[in-house]
């Protein structure tokens, strides 16, 4: 008889999907995920440069586990919706590219699924200590940590806050809510409006630092504030979709008064653009010097320039001006 405790790996309950680029550290993610016994199968999505993703991962072209699918370029929401209708275990978990996840990660995941349905299941994804040598990568862990810690303390907002690259969900939720919604026009903020949408439906998040998978977090500079000026802009259009949003997201701190004072300024075009070389200058030179602190706070102030910046021109062009 096989002993309870390993259900999971008896049942082999679980597809892991993953939406993917072709990142270097694929192989080794998709080598950890079918260590674990409770993976039934492996949908990689190969969601741009799919012939790279296919020589990665060609050690596994034996694996009746694995499945490389196309995506069609639209991002990671559409990416994991092509995996969901491609697998067919009982229970889903969607890892990103960039996290490695901890020994029995998806066992872990299948267990909190148990004893209640309709849950969203969100795991930890601490950014790992090499890849903090990097300013935007202390400024991305710091903002993922002191969320968090408000998510603890609020369950309640864990679902309009969804950060999905370590999520679980049963395949009966997945079919009340589809990981993209068939007219979204979002892609840098998909996650955030995948969880509203859970919400809505009357979905339970349920965030467990336990289940742990290790973010692989790199952006250059210039990669992290396009980003963040997307997101800006993205946010300010789920607003008005989503008014329990409100006007404050989890991650938010209060902020410093030249933080406060720069996105006063950053309304005023020439100054703001001034502003923002300035700013480019201190991190440069901050980073030069060895300055961490100092160069991570110009990492906040140029994110706030450019967001700030960002929304002011979506809301002329919204208004025909």
């Amino acid at each position: 008889m096989v002993p309870q405790g390993n259900a999971a790996s008896r049942l082999g309950e679980v597809a892991v999907v993953i939406p993917t680029i072709g990142r270097p550290t694929l192989p080794a993610t998709v080598a950890s995920v079918l260590e674990d016994g409770g993976v039934e199968e492996v949908v990689i999505v190969a969601d741009a440069r799919a012939e790279v993703v296919h020589a990665q991962l060609s050690e596994f072209a034996d694996d009746p586990r694995v499945r490389i699918v196309p995506g069609d370029g639209w991002g990671a929401a559409r990416a994991r919706q092509r995996g969901t209708q491609v697998s067919t275990a009982p229970i889903v978990l969607f890892l990103d590219d960039d996290v490695f996840p901890s020994p029995g990660l998806a066992s872990a995941h299948a267990r909190r699924h148990r004893d209640q349905e309709g849950l969203v299941v969100i795991g930890y994804m601490p950014v790992g200590e090499a890849y903090l040598r990097a300013a935007t990568a202390r400024v991305y862990a710091d903002d993922y940590l002191f969320t968090c810690e408000q998510l603890e303390e609020e369950p309640d907002r864990i679902l309009n806050d969804l950060w999905a690259g370590n999520v679980s969900m049963s395949r009966a939720s997945i079919e009340r809510v589809p990981p993209v919604a068939a007219t979204s026009p979002y892609q840098r903020r998909e996650d955030q409006e995948f969880g509203l949408r859970c919400a809505r439906a009357g979905l339970t998040g349920v965030f467990d630092r336990s289940l742990i998978a290790e973010h692989q977090f790199e952006r250059s500079l210039r990669q992290f504030l396009a980003t963040a000026s997307e997101q800006a802009v993205e946010i300010a259009q789920m607003r008005a979709q989503y008014p329990e949003l409100g006007d404050q997201e989890a991650g938010t701190r209060p902020e410093h008064r030249l933080v406060v004072w720069a996105r006063q300024a950053a309304g005023i075009r020439l100054f703001g653009l001034a502003l923002r070389g300035v700013a480019y200058a201190g991190v440069f030179l901050a980073a030069r010097l060895g300055a961490r602190r100092l160069e991570d706070h110009g990492v906040v102030l140029l994110r706030t320039l450019v967001q700030r910046q960002a929304v002011i021109a979506f809301r002329r062009h919204s208004d025909g001006q």
